[in-house]
């Protein structure tokens, strides 16, 4: 099992990212249910837009993901308020012998930032996290960011 922790890190003055991290931890279980170890580390993120991945747009295949579609609003103490709606889709690649080896999950954060008082949109942002993992070996290869808007 394998699951991915996406954080964004953000100044409300300036409404600038300050930070985006990516943690994996990856649990092996046995057959009976059982929890053999698990592991926890960060993943860089590099900034390799997009890095090449052998999916075949003809046979791109979704996951159904259990994790549900999250969206907060927090309020500053200067009267700035920010919602961020986060989007995650997986998507199986690189097939060998019309098998998945790989899963390419794409995490999208939209973020409005809003003057509390008159109701008005100062900014908003599109990013997204996409994360590449072996089906295999459990492991995460690589993640890149990229600002969208």
């Amino acid at each position: 099992m394998v699951s991915l922790f996406t954080e964004l890190f953000e100044n409300m003055k300036n409404q600038s990212t300050l930070n985006k991290t990516v943690e994996t931890v990856t649990c092996v279980k046995g057959y009976n249910g059982t929890v053999s170890y698990c592991d926890s580390k960060k993943i860089l993120i590099s900034n390799e837009y997009p890095f090449a991945v052998d999916c075949d747009p003809l046979n791109l295949r979704t996951l159904n993901i259990m994790s549900p579609i999250e969206m907060e609003t927090v309020v500053s103490s200067n009267g700035i308020s920010k919602t961020v709606e986060a989007e995650k889709e997986g998507f199986l690649c690189s097939y060998k012998q019309n098998k998945p080896t790989q899963i390419l999950d794409v995490m999208l954060f939209t973020e409005i930032f809003e003057k509390v008082s008159s109701g008005k949109v100062i900014k908003k942002n599109i990013e997204s996290i996409s994360c590449l993992k072996d089906i295999g070996t459990a492991k995460v290869l690589k993640c890149y960011t990229k600002e969208h808007m």
